[in-house]
């Protein structure tokens, strides 16, 4: 039984960093595209999921491989929106 709420749980984080990193990737195109204020919307909204992920990951107890890289592409996206947004 334990096994499979892990399976769970794995799925679940799966989704999310996907749906992080499609959030971060919406991000970046739009404030390339100059569309600053939706941009950083979707960009705090990445931030907000990753820190769910991060409660999911330690919820699960698979907080052992936390995604550097994923934190850095959201806090990265939402400081260039904020600095483009000036």
């Amino acid at each position: 039984m334990l096994i499979v709420i892990t399976d769970r749980a794995d799925e679940k984080v799966k989704q999310l960093e996907e749906k992080i990193n499609k959030l971060i990737e919406g991000s970046v195109l739009l404030g390339c595209k100059g569309d600053s204020k939706k941009a950083l919307e979707l960009a705090r909204d990445a931030s907000n999921k990753e820190k769910s992920l991060m409660k999911l990951k330690e919820q699960s107890g698979a907080n052992e491989g936390h995604d550097w890289d994923l934190t850095f592409s959201v806090c990265s996206s939402n400081d260039s929106n904020c600095c483009n947004s000036i």
